[in-house]
């Protein structure tokens, strides 16, 4: 996941952080590259991933950080790792958002959940525009964005599924809404056929 956390580096002075091959400064999780740990990399999610053994708490952070590479906000009584705080912007609309929302399309286009069209183009255009009529009639505000394979990283097969740079916090938003309520429509459309068939 690529948050975007650049003012919480700069105002903190980290050296460890998403431009490097250690992207964290809370734990040792890191880039999949030669000089780095295998078990470490960020991209494991999964219960076991090794990273999650590695949290760090202020005073690790203390610990393990050569002198000059600690925040100068180690010097301010009462600041602590966990005072530097994520806002919900950054982490939820423009980090996590990005990578779950680009997801759930590749999802549905490997599921035949989105419209069918003769190319992945027009198929994104048509959920765009049910998209633009969904805010339309719910009266929400919504400049009209159209999802590209370039720009939901759905282009070819070895592309990650994510929202490009191009895309908004205010737009992630009306999209992450607009994608929900299609799953809970989804879902119930499924309950409904699951019924239908236990029923005869």
């Amino acid at each position: 996941m690529k948050f975007d956390l650049k003012a919480r580096v700069q105002c903190n002075f980290f050296t460890r952080h998403y431009g490097c091959n250690l992207v964290c400064e809370s734990c040792f999780a890191c880039k999949p590259a030669k000089t780095t740990e295998p078990l470490l990399n960020y991209r494991d999610f999964s219960l076991s991933a090794g990273h999650r053994l590695t949290r760090l708490d202020h005073r690790g952070y203390l610990a393990v950080t050569l002198p000059e590479n600690l925040s100068p906000w180690t010097a301010m009584k009462g600041w602590t790792l966990e005072s530097c705080t994520r806002d919900p912007m950054h982490v939820i609309y423009l980090g996590v958002c990005r990578d779950l929302l680009g997801s759930i399309l590749a999802d549905w286009l490997e599921a035949g959940l989105l419209p069918a069209a003769a190319t992945l183009q027009e198929s994104l255009r048509m959920v765009s525009l049910e998209m633009h009529a969904a805010c339309k009639r719910a009266r929400i505000s919504f400049r009209k964005k159209f999802f590209t394979p370039s720009n939901t990283g759905l282009g070819t097969p070895a592309d990650y599924p994510e929202l490009s740079t191009t895309w908004k916090a205010a737009e992630i938003k009306v999209v992450l809404w607009f994608l929900t309520t299609k799953a809970v429509q989804y879902n119930a459309d499924t309950d409904d056929a699951c019924m239908h068939y236990t029923r005869r």
